[in-house]
């Protein structure tokens, strides 16, 4: 199993739920405002440590070689009408995908729209690690391995 891991990630949200925690996910996501004084009730959030979300964590990678993103489309009136979440991260400094990374799209997944795969997590160290297609079913995020083999739920890891 490998130790390093490139995460891909393009997931819709749930206008309302986007909305809802628009102060967490900027936080996150896009290094604006304040820390929230709190988060959602998600096991990924009870050992939550800002000083190391992605913008710390990834500030002295070459610029562009890594993406965070929560965006918010809005109609002339100023209405939110789309949301998501946009992440790319590269292996090199990737480390803790199963006990951080993961987690944090299980969350993303339960505030989804999404219907079906929106992202793939990849091995950068080793030859014979498969590449993980992300899913996203009923707000529920699943892992896949192979195109053969059955889905693991993830919150079977909580």
């Amino acid at each position: 199993m490998s130790s390093h891991y490139s995460v891909l990630l393009s997931l819709p949200l749930s206008v309302s739920s986007a909305v809802e925690h628009c102060s967490v996910l900027e936080f996150i996501f896009n290094e604006q405002g304040l820390q929230p004084d709190h988060f959602p009730d998600h096991s990924f959030f009870e050992n939550f440590n800002p000083e190391f979300r992605f913008h710390n964590s990834y500030r002295n990678m070459v610029s562009g070689s890594w993406k965070s993103a929560y965006w918010l489309e809005q109609d002339a009136s100023g209405k939110v009408f789309k949301a998501g979440v946009n992440l790319t991260l590269p292996g090199k400094k990737l480390e803790e995908v199963w006990q951080d990374t993961l987690p944090l799209v299980h969350w993303l997944a339960s505030i989804s729209t999404a219907q079906g795969a929106v992202g793939i997590v990849v091995a950068e160290d080793t030859d014979d690690d498969k590449p993980m297609v992300l899913f996203v079913r009923d707000s529920r995020l699943f892992i896949s391995a192979s195109q053969h083999e059955d889905l693991y739920d993830f919150d079977d890891a909580f």
